[in-house]
Parts: C-alpha cells; sequence; structure tokens
C-alpha cells in the first residue's frame, strides 16, 4: 500500500515581493490592513514598509484619535501622493464639539502635506470641508487630480463657495 504523500507549506516560504503582491490584491480598505497587520510579526514588517498600502487617508464620523491615525498614515506612506477622504453620516445627531475637534486634529496631522494629493473626497458640512481644505490654500496643487466636494444643497456659503473656487482657479 502506498503511503499518502504530505507537503509541510508554509506560508514563510513566499517572498516579501510575493506576499505585497497577495496584500494588494486583499486590502481593500483600512479595516483590511491593519488586519493584516496583526496576523504576525512578520506580516506586520512588511505591510508597514509598504508606503503604496498607506496613501488612502480617511475619516468616516469622529475616531478616537484622529490626529495619530492621519500621522501614522502620512508617515508610513512615504513620499506617495495621498488620497484624502471625509465623511460624514448625513442621519447622525447634530454637529457636536467632538466631531468638530475631530476634524481639526485630523487636518492638523495632514499639515506640510498638501503638496501630494491626489485626490480629495469630501462628504461633510461645509466648515468640515473648510477646514480641510485650508491645507491646500498655501501649497502646490500639482498633485490634484480630483476634488469632490457633497454638502447639504441648503448648506452651500459663500465662504465654502469661495474656497472650493480658490482650489480649482
Amino acid at each position: 500500500m502506498a503511503r499518502p504523500f504530505h507537503h509541510n507549506l508554509s506560508i514563510e516560504i513566499l517572498s516579501k515581493e510575493l506576499l505585497i503582491i497577495i496584500f494588494g490584491l486583499c486590502i481593500e480598505d483600512s479595516y483590511d490592513l491593519l488586519c493584516v497587520s496583526q496576523v504576525c510579526q512578520w506580516w506586520r514588517r512588511i505591510v508597514h514598509s509598504c508606503s503604496e498600502f498607506w496613501t488612502e487617508i480617511g475619516m468616516v464620523n469622529p475616531s478616537s484619535d484622529p490626529f495619530g491615525m492621519a500621522k501614522h498614515w502620512v508617515e508610513r506612506s512615504g513620499r506617495r501622493l495621498l488620497d484624502i477622504s471625509v465623511m460624514e453620516d448625513w442621519n447622525s445627531p447634530p454637529r457636536s464639539v467632538a466631531k468638530q475637534v475631530s476634524v481639526h486634529q485630523f487636518s492638523k496631522a495632514l499639515d506640510g502635506t498638501g503638496h501630494r494629493w491626489r485626490t480629495i473626497y469630501l462628504e461633510c458640512p461645509p466648515e468640515d470641508v473648510q477646514v480641510i481644505l485650508r491645507h491646500l490654500n498655501h501649497s502646490d496643487r500639482r498633485s490634484l487630480e480630483s476634488l469632490e466636494v457633497h454638502v447639504r444643497h441648503s448648506s452651500w456659503n459663500d465662504a465654502l463657495f469661495d474656497t472650493v473656487a480658490h482650489i480649482i482657479s
């Protein structure tokens, strides 16, 4: 009787380059990125060393540490172009001080990176749009390919219009 053939294969035999390709195909958002980076120390080192995984910086509703999160993403992204998004749930209760502070902290972490912004997607109140876009007023906008702003129709005001007009002029 023939003995069954067993393979003792481990993912550790895969090269770093191949794992980067696999991770790139599997990682769709920041949650996936964080999950992959927590599997083991080897995967964490690989994910943390690949700047291409850290170029999408977003805030969906207030987070517990928007400054730390955004700063971490900016540092790990190296010199790559960034895709920035801020989204707030339209059905959430009126804006609290905590929400306003979160947007300001998130924005502060992006200081000095405006020249690297490739895309900007904002779905939030006009005051948040102005806070975020303020980073582009005095920086190089050559890298900006796309600017998408969504606010409630009744929320448009002259200051917001002037801010957006300045960016696209």
